[in-house]
């Protein structure tokens, strides 16, 4: 008796499932708690502070760049200044002292990622992860840009 065989797994599907898994996720993060159960439910998380560690064990990538610092800085780079001013809001970066730090945070090529035996990534369609579960994962190439403001007046 030949046993049944599942049917076959629509990769694509899944993929595509995932990758808005990841997408929603990151907007709720980023969003007003009163709005981000818009994304996700539950909202709260038992996260509290910096989670940069967690995020590379589930293989992101975060990094500040000098490209993402100078999109912090509200004058120059956005011409707020005026605006700023009339709510007494700095408009510098982190980099020039200020209060206003730039993330760039990637889901590829993180520092979990597992390497090609010459020690290179391999392209991102082919890249995965071993999770804090001991479960494999690929990357989702979800990359995302957030601006943390401190709106205290100077």
């Amino acid at each position: 008796m030949t046993r049944p065989q599942p049917p076959p797994l629509d990769i694509d599907a899944i993929w595509f499932k995932a990758v808005c898994n990841d997408q929603k996720l990151f907007q709720a993060m980023i969003t007003r708690a009163e709005t981000a159960d818009r994304f996700i439910t539950p909202v709260h998380s038992l996260w509290d502070g910096p989670i940069f560690k967690e995020l590379q064990d589930w293989g992101y990538n975060d990094f500040v760049t000098s490209e993402m610092d100078r999109k912090c800085d509200f004058d120059k780079e956005h011409d707020l200044k005026r605006a700023f001013d009339e709510m007494g809001i700095d408009t510098r970066s982190s980099a020039q002292q200020g209060p206003n730090r730039c993330f760039h945070v990637e889901h590829v090529n993180g520092p979990r990622v597992e390497r090609k035996e010459d020690g290179e990534l391999p392209p991102p369609v082919r890249q995965k992860y071993w999770g804090p579960d001991g479960r494999a994962y690929r990357v989702s190439e979800l990359v995302n840009h957030v601006t943390r403001m401190l709106t205290t007046a100077r």
